[in-house]
């Protein structure tokens, strides 16, 4: 009986990290960094991989902060250019103008 429990137990705890794992992934994907992964105390090895999630959402996070900070101060420069300034992708799309 104590080996059902335990083949069970060990099942349960697989399911739960490919989970984890798997939304994980999916917030990278989808570029969901508002979530975070709670530590549960499913073992110092679980807890090492969601600390480590954590870690990288929180990257992310810092990453796009960072690039947005850097766009609102280029969208700024450019407002305030004297000359005319017209930037466009290679398909001919306008992506900024002043």
């Amino acid at each position: 009986m104590a080996l059902v429990y335990q083949v069970y137990s060990m099942i349960r705890k697989v399911e739960k990290a490919n989970r984890d794992l798997k939304s994980f992934l999916e917030s990278i994907r989808f570029s969901d960094f508002s979530r975070t992964f709670q530590m549960e105390g499913l073992g110092s090895s679980f807890d090492g991989l969601k600390k480590r999630f954590n870690d990288v959402i929180m990257d992310f996070q810092r990453i796009r902060s960072e690039k947005e900070e850097h766009y609102h101060y280029l969208q700024n420069v450019i407002e305030h250019v004297g000359v005319s300034i017209l930037a466009y992708q290679k398909d001919g799309k306008v992506e900024l103008i002043n």
